[in-house]
């Protein structure tokens, strides 16, 4: 009977490296919480895609609430689309919250990290915009 070869690791566990553990993980939330943004945002962006151009606040409000804001019946006809916008922008905004101070270490650049900056702070006006518009709550 031949004797089977022993290899000098059989038998010995590799030692972790809990920080190269810990570095995978925080990457692997950096990147679920990108993919997260960027679907939101994509979301966002396809409610936001019958806005009539130049997409300025006022064709927000035009589109979701009405042109004149006594028109009560075009504030009413146009409610499930601003439903749908308010849900839109909820989850894009507490997705960005959520990593907002992770940008960087995400994989965006600067620039992708001022223009996302700029496109929380331009909906946030339009949101209030749109409820004033449409007579509601802006708390």
């Amino acid at each position: 009977m031949v004797p089977e070869a022993v290899s000098p690791t059989d038998g010995v566990t590799a030692p972790v490296d809990n920080q190269q553990v810990n570095d995978q993980q925080v990457n692997d939330q950096q990147a679920v919480g990108r993919q997260a943004l960027e679907q939101t945002r994509e979301a966002l962006w396809a409610v936001c895609e019958p806005v009539s151009p130049p997409k300025l606040a006022r064709d927000y409000v035009n589109y979701f609430s009405s042109r004149i804001r006594t028109n009560v019946d075009a504030v009413a006809k146009n409610q499930p689309r601003r439903l749908k916008f308010y849900d839109a922008i909820d989850t894009y905004l507490r997705v960005y919250s959520a990593m907002q101070n992770e940008l960087e270490q995400a994989g965006y650049i600067p620039r992708e990290v001022a223009s996302i900056q700029k496109e929380v702070r331009f909906f946030e006006d339009v949101v209030r915009e749109v409820k004033q518009a449409a007579g509601e709550s802006t708390d």
